[in-house]
């Protein structure tokens, strides 16, 4: 997709290792796409997340993203810089706990600021809408 958006935005720059023939990605698009319900997934999520929990916020360094698409909740638990250990420990558990979920996920991330973290990572926020109209115009 990140080909797609920049075919779409006509960017003077490529994406690494994807064709630079905007047919052939979209074919690759569609055939992914298909395979994997790309599209029911994005609209299923896509509806937006109902319930953020922050744990340990103010000062933090680190953030484990613990996304429920079910439940639409998004669980963020903020470390401290001197926290590393801690916080890859606690994320390396979780990862195994839903290991082959389709409905969870987590991520650990970097961020300087609650709002840098929203910034990067808005699809953990879930407000979707204009990547999922660019998805399925992608793959029709």
């Amino acid at each position: 997709m990140a080909a797609e958006i920049a075919f779409a935005e006509k960017a003077a720059f490529g994406v690494p290792n994807i064709p630079s023939d905007r047919g052939k990605v979209r074919d690759q698009l569609c055939r992914c796409a298909e395979k994997l319900g790309a599209c029911d997934y994005l609209r299923m999520i896509g509806k937006g997340v109902e319930d953020v929990v922050e744990i340990d916020i103010p000062g933090s360094h680190y953030f484990l993203l613990e996304l429920d698409t079910s439940l639409r909740k998004l669980k963020v638990t903020g470390y401290r810089l001197s926290a590393r250990q801690k916080a890859t420990l606690e994320y390396a558990d979780i990862d195994r706990a839903i290991l082959g979920s389709q409905e969870r996920e987590a991520v650990l991330v970097s961020a300087q600021s609650m709002a840098d973290l929203k910034r990067a990572y808005i699809n953990y926020f879930l407000d979707m809408r204009r990547f999922i109209e660019l998805t399925e115009t992608a793959t029709r």
